[in-house]
């Protein structure tokens, strides 16, 4: 996940040049922040300035983890915006289904990152997927950057579910999870989401569920823990590969191996993943 000397790599795979020190990063969801991170990592390694337009509410504390972790961006409501793309080296919209990123605000140094193995939003010359998706031909990346070493990298019983608002989540597939010691199971979910855990097994389990919390105290959790349940329910795109859950790259993020279902694993071919069927 080093994004050090990528420069180069980054400019040949989009056909792009660097004219000026500045990137630039739209996003009108109350959601997508998690996003903004390897566009840091990579700005930093590389001496760009970021200007990131987004809306901030509801954000669960991304924005403060970046200040603390990066100092070289501002925040800019995106409202604000007035379409000039072309002042940029480069330009990300974190979605292919942003509705408010106008057409006219197209031109060269805009990539438009796709979550989704077709093209929902035409009209991008410069796409790429945030995952090695089932059936495209796009180019794609892990969107990972490093937050935690090698070193201190904890090794213990610990899996981590990362979401679980859309299609909730599966008990049939959680309660596979098998070891010979009790699992702590770590929930993060949305308040908005109703998580229901009254029929996991609990003497298999020792189940902490946080609603809406603060993102620097989940990384610490995910940094303090070695799994993370990617497939965690029956949404079919993600567990077929022609989409993915942004807890992947969470985990990679953390040096967390993750849990995916063997049919979503053979497109996007995590090397260290564990893998399971239904």
């Amino acid at each position: 996940c080093s994004w050090k000397n990528r420069a180069l790599e980054w400019s040949h795979v989009l056909g792009l040049r660097k004219k000026n020190d500045r990137i630039g990063i739209f996003n009108s969801f109350p959601f997508h922040y998690e996003m903004f991170g390897f566009i840091l990592n990579y700005a930093e390694n590389n001496n760009y300035e970021v200007d990131i337009f987004t809306n901030q509410i509801n954000d669960l504390g991304w924005i403060d983890f970046y200040r603390r972790k990066f100092n070289n961006f501002n925040i800019i409501d995106f409202n604000e915006f007035d379409g000039n793309t072309n002042s940029y080296s480069y330009f990300f919209v974190t979605t292919d289904d942003d509705p408010l990123f106008k057409t006219e605000w197209i031109n060269d140094n805009v990539v438009c990152l796709n979550h989704y193995y077709k093209t929902r939003t035409p009209g991008f010359k410069r796409y790429l997927n945030v995952a090695r998706f089932n059936d495209s031909e796009l180019d794609f990346i892990y969107p990972c950057y490093p937050t935690a070493s090698y070193k201190d990298k904890v090794q213990n019983n610990n899996i981590s579910i990362i979401g679980g608002g859309a299609g909730a989540l599966s008990y049939n597939i959680i309660n596979k999870l098998y070891s010979r010691n009790k699992i702590t199971l770590n929930i993060f979910s949305r308040k908005s989401s109703k998580v229901d855990v009254t029929e996991y097994d609990n003497s298999k389990f020792d189940i902490k569920f946080v609603e809406d919390i603060e993102t620097n105290e989940m990384i610490e959790i995910l940094k303090q823990s070695t799994y993370v349940l990617i497939n965690y329910n029956k949404n079919e795109e993600h567990n077929n590969g022609v989409s993915c859950s942004g807890s992947l790259q969470l985990a990679l993020s953390t040096l967390c191996k993750p849990i995916m279902m063997k049919t979503s694993n053979k497109y996007l071919q995590i090397e260290n993943a564990l893998e399971f069927d239904i």
